[in-house]
Order: C-alpha cells, then sequence, then structure tokens
C-alpha cells in the first residue's frame, strides 16, 4: 500500500517547493504537496497570520486521506506545521501508521519570539536574503518582491508571535534533517526535538546551510524512502 507523503512548505513558500524533490521517491509514496492560503493554487485566498490556524486548515485537507500510512514533511516554519499537523492527527485518531520528517528548525521548548516581520518592507526582505530564503536573481524583480512580501510577512508573523502549548509526546517515529552551516538550527538543537515523541527519534545531518534541502535533493529523497520502507517492513514483522 502506498504512503501518502505530506508536504508543507516554509516560509513564503507553495505547494511547488518541494518539485525538486519530486522524482527522487518510489512508485510507493504518493507525493501530496499541501497549499496554504494566499499563494499557489490559492492565491485568491485570503493569508493566515498564525501557525494554529494554518494547521487547522492543513488538517482539513489531509483528513480525507485516511487510507494506508502517513508521513508528514515540513521545513523550517513547515516543521513546526509539521508538527502541528501531527499533533491533530492524534488527537483525532487519524488511522494509519504516521512518520513525521521535521527539518531545518529548532524544538517548540526553544522556540523564542521575533520581530522580523514588523521591519520595514526593505528591511524585511533584507534579513530574509541574509537568511538563503530568496532564489537567485528574486531581488532584480520588483513585481515578484512586491507579490511575496505580504506572504512572507505573514508567515513570518505566524511564527514570530506564536505560543507553543505542552502537547503529550507523540507515539509517531521521528525524524530530523538539519544541515551542518545552519545559522538557523544547529544539530544538538536539532535533537531537541526526541521530547516530542516517545517512539522512535534519529537526527539525519547534511552538508549546507539553511536550505540545504535544495542542494541535495536525491539525498533527501533516497534518505525518506528508506526511513519508510524501514517503518513498513518494521510494521509487517511486528503484525
Amino acid at each position: 500500500m502506498k504512503t501518502n507523503l505530506f508536504l508543507i512548505p516554509f516560509a513564503g513558500g507553495s505547494a511547488y517547493s518541494y518539485s525538486p524533490l519530486k522524482n527522487h521517491f518510489g512508485s510507493d509514496i504518493n507525493f501530496v504537496p499541501l497549499e496554504l492560503p494566499g499563494r499557489g493554487r490559492r492565491m485568491a485566498e485570503p493569508l493566515l497570520y498564525d501557525l494554529e490556524s494554518l494547521a487547522d486548515d492543513l488538517w482539513r485537507q489531509v483528513k480525507c486521506h485516511n487510507s494506508g500510512p502517513s508521513a508528514i514533511f515540513g521545513h523550517s516554519m513547515g516543521a513546526y506545521l509539521a508538527y502541528l499537523l501531527a499533533c491533530r492527527m492524534t488527537d483525532n485518531s487519524f488511522p494509519g501508521s504516521i512518520h513525521l520528517f521535521l527539518s531545518g528548525q529548532k524544538p517548540p521548548h526553544e522556540h523564542k519570539n521575533g520581530t522580523r516581520h514588523q521591519l520595514p518592507k526593505t528591511a524585511f526582505i533584507n534579513e530574509i536574503n541574509q537568511l538563503g530564503g530568496l532564489p537567485p536573481g528574486f531581488l532584480d524583480h520588483a513585481e515578484l518582491v512586491d507579490l511575496f512580501e505580504p506572504v512572507l510577512r505573514a508567515d513570518y508573523t505566524s511564527v514570530e508571535v506564536h505560543h507553543f502549548h505542552n502537547h503529550a509526546p507523540l507515539k509517531t517515529p521521528v525524524t530530523v534533517l538539519c544541515g551542518d552551516q545552519d545559522s538557523h538550527v544547529t544539530p544538538e538543537q536539532a535533537k531537541g526535538w526526541q521530547n516530542t515523541t516517545c517512539d522512535q527519534f534519529q537526527v539525519a545531518q547534511f552538508n549546507g546551510g539553511h536550505f540545504f534541502l535544495f542542494e541535495q535533493p536525491e539525498r533527501i529523497g533516497h534518505l525518506i524512502q528508506r526511513v519508510l520502507h524501514h517503518s513498513d517492513r518494521s510494521c509487517a514483522i511486528a503484525g
């Protein structure tokens, strides 16, 4: 049976953001990129400014995919949303096994509020560019900056004002991915996600900065494929 792999975009991203990964999965993975309001095919919908509302939106999208095993992948802001979605799936007794892939983000207990979302437009865009979050040549196109700046600001607002509530450890295996040159989260901080689960936990480290996954899409795809294949075999043996 195929595993539904739900992919949640990073700040400013859309359902198309993970397209470089798509060709690195086998036929047993159902690639399901999720779209958030105000971007991509949902561009006409109003933006949301808090993580809980975004997670509720994601839950409405995935709850119809209730057959077979599931996996969730999220990078940066998407990692927080992936965790909140997994909590909703658990709390609503979502059927089938779930594996959680969290990339490029500190664990909830190390999250701190920020003020980048309050910066004037030019300073705000420059801050994001320094994190490596903008594609080459993006700043050369004023119309693109004008189009995506509200999306980025909404997403940064949702992360920077959020306060995580305590949730019981998930009975879900968790794999955390991190870049060895990521100034946003260190490999040691990535290990802190272990507190969110009472199931299997591992950290996979890659060469690169915050957006290491786009430098090595084949390795990321193969890691996810290998982990899910091992999980399927473990379930079969246990059954």
